[in-house]
């Protein structure tokens, strides 16, 4: 381990009173990829994802829902609740002897006003622990809902990148490579704006011209033990590049705030970069419109069909139709996503006919419901 690094990461853990992920260097290759791409893209880890609708907050342990849960390992997840709004999801069989450093993804479920992020995630070694918490809309731990997915890179993948901003203070730098991946074999860098303002930089994972669906989507989960939570602000390609603008807000003032957060952009794939299984995201960008079909270039449906969304009867209220990818099953991360501090989650997704229905809401900072752009993908492998 690099001192320099050891010391600064202890302490960002002081500084943001969070839990930082162990650090870890990159092993060996994969098998399945060519000696030359390993080449181009050192430091592959093993293959390795995982999610959980964790359907239970109260128990002191469980093993959530088989049907909304996936091990690329084979193994059974499990959920600890360790206090108010505090829970260690166990992926087992992904750890890969402690080489693995991957990607967490949290959002909260349910009708209320609660909001969840990622604590932590470190290999036991064989397995992976993930830490999550979740708070109430004065920044109180509270019990509730959430579903969690937590993945590494499938190195044979393409249009995909994701990073752990470690480091929410500094103007410009480069995100721990342990933690970041780039299918282009570039390394992902981030700027700082201002207060709670990033600029994420994925090179050379802009779609190429002429591609009918170039913008991809993007998912953002806020890091750390505080309640300040994060969202997308906006994704475009400038050139090569794809830039995606990243905000974090406190939780009860709804100000910009310096914090840690995770962020995925992947184009075509799931959020585990797979070009497999049932699939579909969209960008809900008409957070006021009655019913229509989202920007069809930051829209994605494995089964060929246009996804729309339907405005409920409250503020921030929408059912998204995924069309012909209904899998009894599956599971569903979601980002707030435009201008301002409003913040979503999933309130419950399930099978129409041939369809996948999801249902997003969506809040200020405190407990009122708004009307909000918002990223969201759903999936199953």
């Amino acid at each position: 381990m690099n001192m320099k690094n050891a010391i600064t990461r202890a302490t960002l853990a002081v500084a943001l009173g969070g839990c930082v992920a162990d650090l870890g260097d990159p092993q060996g290759g994969d098998e399945h990829l060519g000696k030359v791409q390993q080449q181009l893209c050192s430091g592959a880890q093993i293959k390795a994802a995982g999610y959980v609708w964790a359907h239970s907050p109260f128990p002191a342990s469980y093993t959530p829902s088989l049907t909304y849960q996936h091990n690329s390992s084979g193994g059974t997840n499990t959920i600890t609740r360790s206090g108010v709004g505090s829970y260690v999801v166990r992926f087992p069989g992904l750890g890969g002897g402690g080489t693995v450093g991957g990607i967490v993804h949290v959002t909260a479920y349910g009708s209320g006003p609660e909001s969840c992020k990622v604590a932590g995630w470190h290999p036991t070694p064989g397995d992976i622990d993930v830490s999550v918490l979740c708070f109430d809309a004065n920044g109180a731990p509270v019990d509730t809902l959430y579903d969690a997915a937590f993945s590494t890179y499938p190195t044979e993948v393409i249009n995909h990148g994701y990073v752990w901003a470690d480091n929410p203070f500094v103007a410009a730098y480069v995100p721990n490579t342990f933690y970041q991946f780039n299918s282009a074999c570039n390394t992902n860098t981030i700027s700082r704006t201002g207060v709670g303002k990033y600029t994420v930089k994925f090179p050379g994972l802009a779609a190429p011209p002429g591609d009918p669906q170039p913008g991809g989507t993007v998912q953002v989960t806020a890091y750390g033990t505080s309640s300040a939570f994060c969202k997308v602000e906006s994704w475009t390609a400038i050139g090569p590049d794809e830039m995606v603008e990243v905000r974090c807000y406190s939780a009860v003032a709804g100000a910009l705030t310096d914090s840690q957060y995770d962020v995925t952009y992947t184009r075509k794939n799931n959020l585990f970069g797979q070009a497999a299984g049932s699939r579909g995201y969209v960008r809900g960008d008409q957070p006021g419109a009655g019913a229509y079909s989202p920007l069809f270039s930051d829209q994605f449906n494995s089964s060929g069909a246009t996804n729309t969304i339907t405005h409920g009867a409250n503020p921030g209220s929408y059912s998204v139709k995924l069309p012909g990818v209904a899998a009894g099953g599956g599971h569903v991360e979601i980002s707030g996503a435009g201008l301002g501090s409003g913040r979503c989650k999933v309130t419950g997704w399930s099978p129409s006919g041939a369809d996948e229905i999801v249902g997003v809401q969506c809040y200020t900072q405190t407990t009122a419901k708004t009307n909000s752009e918002f990223t969201l993908s759903f999936f199953q492998p």
